[in-house]
């Protein structure tokens, strides 16, 4: 955990954070999460929050077939300016 710290505390950005959906989650599950700036300047984004009618992850049901919709939520996340209308399919911020 110490390594992970070291290299990722200033990150602007956290993508996938396992499937945690909420920050709560993430304090929770380990409260040195919430050393990495990401983490306190709320830009944690996951996929765990984007559920199908059945409960599935959509993740995992879609973006194999659709790389250009997991392509267009990190242009999304990165450069919003670029997609101004655009709503995430897949990567959302955490709750």
């Amino acid at each position: 955990m110490e390594s992970v710290i070291e290299r990722g505390h200033d990150a602007d950005f956290w993508i996938s954070p396992s499937q945690f959906g909420s920050y709560s989650e993430l304090r929770e599950a380990n409260r040195h999460y919430t050393q990495f700036s990401a983490f306190r300047n709320k830009n944690v984004f996951t996929y765990a929050n984007s559920k199908g009618e059945t409960g599935g992850l959509l993740y995992f049901e879609l973006a194999p077939n659709r790389p250009d919709l997991v392509l267009k939520d990190l242009i999304y996340i990165f450069h919003p300016e670029l997609l101004p209308n655009y709503a995430p399919t897949f990567f959302k911020p955490l709750d």
